[in-house]
Formats: structure tokens, sequence, C-alpha cells
């Protein structure tokens, strides 16, 4: 099991993240405070690095030019929550594709 943090929320879409990992089921950091139910799905999403080009080479405050990664959000999996363990976290159980720790997980809709 790995434990992880950094979950958010915005008043449109609410994001949070897969904490830990056992199998087919994971904890979010999304629960019962956060409006998720069970029977919710929810959209799976890693982060991958977009590969750098010139235009990724800018200077900093100092004059040192230094390499600027750029992120882009890739849709791995949906999932089903399956069980709120607490105010903030819930468990959920993969429908399709994958998911590892630190993925971001965000609320679709309510059945």
């Amino acid at each position: 099991a790995v434990i992880v943090s950094g979950c958010s929320a915005n008043h449109e879409t609410m994001h949070g993240s897969i904490v830990m990992v056992l199998d087919k089921e994971a904890h979010i950091c999304l629960g019962s405070q956060d409006g998720i139910r069970v029977g919710e799905r929810v959209g799976i999403y890693r982060t991958k690095e977009i590969p750098s080009t010139k235009e990724a080479i800018v200077p900093d405050r100092s004059g040192t030019y230094k390499r600027r990664t750029k992120y882009t959000m890739v849709k791995v999996g949906t999932a089903e929550v399956t069980e709120i363990l607490s105010e903030h976290y819930a468990a959920i159980k993969i429908i399709e594709g994958e998911f590892q720790p630190n993925d971001i997980v965000e609320k679709q809709w309510r059945p």
C-alpha cells in the first residue's frame, strides 16, 4: 500500500487522488464531505509529461535558462465508488482501464 497526498476541489468539478491500491480496489481522497456516494462513477486520469521543445527553455529570474516542463492529463480508466470510508476517503473498484497511486480522480456523474 502506498499513501500519498494532494486532494483538491473546485466549484465545477471535484478532484482527488488515489492514495492506496489493493488489487482491483483503491482508496481515494474524496469522501462523504465531498458529496461522493456509493454507486457513483469517477474518471481516473494520469499526468503525462509532454516532450520538451526549444520553446520550453526559458530564463528564470536570475537569467539562467532552465527547461520548463509541460504536462497533460490522460484518461486511463473509470471506476465505481463501492464504500464511503470517512468524510475524506472512499473505496473504488475499477470498471475499465487501470489505476495506480497518485492518479487523479474526477467526479463524473451521479447514478
